[in-house]
């Protein structure tokens, strides 16, 4: 079976294409090597190079089964900053805008930018009617980013061993223009 693709997105600033493994897997462990990058994923600290190759997999596998998911969120002169896009959690039935950047890219914009580049595709192009965000009670930056996009946060939920706010978009309550 092929890998499904998709054509990079372009915003002003950014594109989100697929991840090249080969060529993307030193800058993205490294990002994915910061602590203060870690510790707002799952694993709660720094990864390592293996399991920086296993994220990638995992976003390969991911849109092999599902034909969207996790882009790399590079500048458009092909600065690699972290990665964006759409994951399916089957166990909750639902498709979250995630993303992680490397701490030099925090501050500018660009997690706005891609996760509205993303809500547009999920909406526009997967019809999806609803989007959801999770982040751990203390990451304020990327709750500013859930809500800048217009998601609300609707309750809090204890899901996968981590206490989580949770928001959600509706598509007919997104104007696309944020």
């Amino acid at each position: 079976m092929s890998l499904k693709t998709t054509n990079p997105i372009f915003t002003d600033r950014l594109i989100l294409r697929m991840f090249d493994p080969q060529n993307d897997i030193d800058s993205y462990a490294a990002i994915l090597g910061q602590k203060d990058v870690g510790k707002w994923l799952p694993k709660r600290d720094a990864y390592n190079y293996d399991e920086a190759v296993g994220m990638i997999k995992f976003f390969t596998d991911h849109w092999e089964r599902n034909g969207f998911g996790t882009w790399a969120l590079t500048t458009k002169d092909g600065t690699l900053l972290g990665h964006m896009g759409l994951n399916l959690y089957p166990d909750l039935k639902e498709v979250e805008v995630l993303y992680a950047l490397g701490e030099e890219s925090w501050g500018k914009g660009y997690a706005f930018e891609g996760a509205k580049a993303s809500v547009q595709y999920a909406f526009q192009e997967l019809n999806c009617e609803k989007l959801i965000g999770l982040t751990k009670p203390d990451n304020k930056a990327s709750q500013n980013v859930l809500e800048k996009l217009g998601m609300k946060h609707t309750k809090d939920i204890h899901w996968r061993g981590m206490d989580l706010y949770y928001f959600e978009l509706f598509k007919h309550d997104f104007s696309g223009t944020v």
